[in-house]
């Protein structure tokens, strides 16, 4: 019996993509290691972060990333 690799059926890539970005499900971690494992978020807002780490991180609280900013653990840079 031969056996498929799960990337060739249909939305294997899609799906693999997806987990890798943690959009599969809320990951159970602290937001500075979610920051370091996608080495950052692109934002033009100020929002959009918070959106993004809520979207992965289970039980995320934005006053956990806040404090990471004001503590300057995290850093938000504008590049042109």
């Amino acid at each position: 019996m031969t056996r498929r690799n799960p990337l060739d059926r249909r939305g294997g890539l899609n799906r693999a993509l997806l987990s890798r970005q943690m959009l599969l499900e809320r990951e159970q971690l602290p937001v500075l290691d979610a920051i370091r494992y996608h080495i950052g978020f692109q934002a033009q807002a100020p929002n959009p972060q918070y959106f993004a780490l809520w979207n992965r991180v289970a039980g995320f609280d934005q006053a956990e990333l806040s404090a990471l900013f004001i503590s300057r653990q995290v850093v938000r840079i504008a590049l042109i």
